[in-house]
């Protein structure tokens, strides 16, 4: 399980700096805010 979520964790951090970079980071914040 625990290798599990630190793959999970590094899956987000990942897609983090890609939208960060792309700009649409504002979007996903807002859409987990929802959630």
């Amino acid at each position: 399980m625990q290798i599990i979520y630190g793959f999970f964790s590094a899956v987000k951090d990942e897609l983090t700096e890609l939208l960060k970079k792309n700009g649409k980071w504002d979007l996903i914040q807002l859409f987990l805010g929802e959630i």
